[in-house]
């Protein structure tokens, strides 16, 4: 997992939504974060992941220790 789906994944664990991720992730110094390249890298991990939802996957994670 990358850094930055990394921290869209952490933020999501911490009850954001999508659409407030793309203002967050460039304040931190992320430079490609579109709402599309988000919802994009989350669809690519819930199938690493075998998870249903956003919700489902931020408790795989959880429950394995990355997150």
């Amino acid at each position: 997992m990358t850094n930055l789906e990394f921290r869209i994944v952490k933020l999501l664990a911490e009850g954001l939504k999508n659409i407030d991720l793309p203002k967050i992730l460039r304040s931190e110094g992320f430079e490609a974060c579109s709402l599309s390249t988000i919802e994009k890298s989350l669809k690519k991990i819930r199938a690493t992941y075998k998870a249903k939802t956003n919700f489902h996957l931020a408790l795989i994670l959880t429950k394995e220790g990355i997150i």
